[in-house]
C-alpha cells in the first residue's frame, strides 16, 4: 500500500458535495433512513478518501459506494459475533460498472482489522488503491466496516482475494479471542 508514494491529506470530494450526493441517492433507494443517521458514517468514510485513492470515482460514485456499504452492515448485524466479508465488481451510481474491484468487510469492531485485511489482498498479489473504514455504532456494540479498493480483478483472482480475506480474518478472531482470555 502506498509503495513509497507520498499521499497527500488532501479530501477527494467536499463534505457538502458527497452529502449532497448520498442524500440524492438515498432517495431512490427504498425504506432507507434519512440522511442525518447516516452522517457519522458517511462523515468517517470521506475522511478516509484522499484524492490520489478515488481519483477515478466521481462523487456520485464514490456515495454509492458508501451507501453499499453501510446497507451490506445493516444486513449483516442480526448475525451477532459473525463478520461478513464479501468482494465484488460494483457498479456506479448510475448503474454502470466501475473499473475497480471492492472488498468489504462488517462485523463487530476489534483489533488488527485493517492491517489483516490489507496482509490478506498482499498476500493475494492484488495492488490496494483505498481503505476506507468507518467505525460505526451498531445493535450490540461498536461495528467496523471496511472497504477496500482494488484493481480489477477476474474471477478466479476476485476468488483468491476472498479466500485470502476469510482466511485472515478466523485468524483475527483467534488472535482476539486469546487476548480476552489473557
Amino acid at each position: 500500500f502506498g509503495g513509497g508514494v507520498t499521499r497527500s491529506s488532501e479530501q477527494a470530494f467536499s463534505k457538502e458535495s458527497f452529502l449532497a450526493a448520498a442524500e440524492k441517492l438515498l432517495a431512490k433507494r427504498r425504506g432507507k433512513p434519512a440522511l442525518d443517521a447516516l452522517r457519522p458514517f458517511l462523515e468517517q468514510y470521506l475522511a478516509d478518501a484522499f484524492v490520489e485513492d478515488v481519483a477515478s470515482l466521481t462523487v456520485e460514485d464514490a456515495a454509492s459506494l458508501a451507501l453499499d456499504l453501510w446497507e451490506y452492515d445493516q444486513e449483516n448485524q442480526s448475525r451477532p459475533g459473525s463478520r461478513a466479508i464479501r468482494t465484488r465488481r460494483p457498479a456506479g451510481a448510475g448503474g454502470k460498472p466501475l473499473r475497480i474491484t471492492v472488498a468489504e468487510v462488517a462485523g463487530d469492531d476489534m483489533a488488527f482489522l485493517v492491517d489483516s485485511a490489507i496482509a490478506a489482498c498482499q498476500e493475494a498479489k492484488v495492488e490496494v488503491r483505498a481503505v476506507l473504514h468507518p467505525i460505526v455504532d451498531g445493535l450490540k456494540g461498536k461495528r467496523s466496516t471496511i472497504q477496500i479498493h482494488l484493481a480489477a480483478l477476474d474471477e478466479a483472482m476476485l476468488a483468491d482475494v476472498q479466500k485470502k480475506l476469510e482466511e485472515a480474518f478466523a485468524d483475527v478472531d483467534v488472535v482476539n479471542a486469546d487476548f480476552h482470555r489473557m
